[in-house]
């Protein structure tokens, strides 16, 4: 059995299944334990999904405009990496394209991968294992 401690007072209690809809609360203070989530999926693959149509509009169009003296030049992600390169920044470039566009796209693939199947009642294969890799990727995905 596990235990969960309230975040406000710091009791121990020992995590019981509870109705969908209702909430467990603290004894001691009142504060909410924890509570059971419908549509954890659903919610998930919309998030995902959602962020799948960001992360295209985001590389897709320019995030900068430069003007000088009648001059315009529109900056993508993609030509900062590039420039970076140009100018010999061959490890800074890496390390931009592989924060910024890499491994984001590989979260929502994998993430993709993992949750649309789920949605359907399937399991593909190696699923946790990549939803592991998915997690582990989090802390290089669009390091601010």
């Amino acid at each position: 059995m596990s235990l969960i401690a309230c975040h406000d007072c710091g009791l121990l209690y020992h995590v019981k299944p509870i109705p969908t809809g209702s909430v467990a609360k603290c004894n001691g203070c009142g504060s909410v334990l924890y509570a059971p989530k419908n549509d954890t999926v659903d919610r998930a693959l919309t998030l995902t999904l959602a962020a799948a149509v960001f992360f295209v509009l985001a590389n897709a169009f320019p995030f900068m405009t430069l003007s000088i003296e009648g001059r315009e030049q529109l900056n993508t992600l993609f030509t900062g990496v590039g420039e970076l390169y140009r100018h010999d920044m061959v490890a800074l470039a890496l390390l931009v394209f592989a924060t910024s566009i890499g491994v984001p796209m590989l979260k929502l693939i994998g993430s993709l991968y993992v949750l649309a199947p789920m949605k359907f009642g399937l399991r593909v294969p190696k699923s946790a294992t990549v939803f592991r890799y998915v997690e582990t990727l989090h802390p290089w995905a669009m390091m601010e």
